[in-house]
């Protein structure tokens, strides 16, 4: 259900004269990365692989070539920013494997660990359960105090830091929000439009890219939000009748890889990502298309 607030807002925003919406400014169009089937992609900190899974975990140069298995079963990777870890749930609850030696390490056992999300420092590692944060190394276990403006607990679904570590964005139902680190009220960044998923904070800490529902169920497109809000900004960066899912960032935030269905079998693909900046003024047409 789309909320009457965001449907008002959006309205508000057209009469001003703002661009909300707009097509991205590309390099080109999408290139596949893999061709062995593969998604939730997450990229190395020095943008020179790509992990992903693929049943279990493996990682590929991050122009595509050969791929290495790193653990036969595992899912939900994240590569941290600081080091050649890389998080991901596993039998037994959440691991860590070594991107080189393939070293499998149990860091939290019984925890659903899902979506887990490593800081940019290397020293937390946020996942879903409200929002539950993990000390690594130290395994000691706490909750962020996060408040829902619509009521209730933050769903703290697909969580992604700030470059900063200073705040947290989540999937909230049909919205996204965040929350500073330290707790507090959750505010809205993307909502009122269709349903939206897998949050990704770019590592220059302008925009959050996310999964957003199209005419269909079964169709997902990459958009990308300004982090202070969709009311700054919102581009749309892929387009077609295809399952485009899981956005990661390289570290230069000017590339965003992503899974799709778009060759037949999914796969892990890669888009430029130009700083965009809306300059026409977008007619109440296209923003009903978003509500079609």
């Amino acid at each position: 259900m789309i909320h009457r607030y965001g449907i008002l807002a959006v309205i508000a925003l057209c009469l001003a004269g703002l661009s909300v919406v707009s097509r991205a400014q590309r390099v080109d169009e999408p290139v596949q990365i893999t061709t062995t089937r593969g998604w939730h992609p997450t990229v190395s900190g020095d943008g020179e692989w790509v992990a992903f899974c693929n049943g279990g975990i493996a990682r590929v140069p991050s122009e595509g070539g050969e791929l290495v298995s790193l653990v036969e079963n595992g899912s939900d990777p994240d590569w941290c920013r600081t080091s050649d870890l890389i998080v991901f749930r596993g039998g037994g609850g959440l691991h860590t494997v070594d991107a080189w030696t393939g070293e499998d390490v149990l860091v939290g056992p019984e925890l659903s660990g899902e979506g887990p999300a490593w800081s940019p420092a290397g020293t937390e590692i946020a996942m879903k359960g409200s929002i539950d944060v993990l000390s690594y190394p130290g395994g000691i276990l706490s909750t962020v105090p996060c408040d829902d403006p619509l009521g209730g607990e933050c769903d703290g679904e697909g969580c992604t830091w700030s470059p900063a570590g200073d705040s947290i964005a989540f999937e909230d139902g049909l919205e996204i929000m965040k929350v500073a680190r330290a707790g507090g009220a959750a505010q809205p960044v993307v909502q009122g439009l269709r349903d939206v998923t897998e949050p990704a904070w770019s590592p220059n800490g302008r925009w959050i890219a996310f999964a957003m529902e199209g005419d269909t169920w079964s169709v997902m497109n990459i958009w990308v939000a300004d982090a202070r809000g969709t009311e700054h900004g919102l581009w749309q960066v892929t387009e077609g009748s295809y399952s485009d899912r899981f956005p990661a960032w390289s570290p230069n935030s000017d590339r965003i890889y992503f899974s799709s269905n778009r060759s037949g079998a999914t796969e892990i693909w890669a888009i430029h990502f130009q700083d965009p900046t809306p300059v026409l003024r977008t007619s109440w047409g296209s923003l009903k298309n978003l509500y079609r």
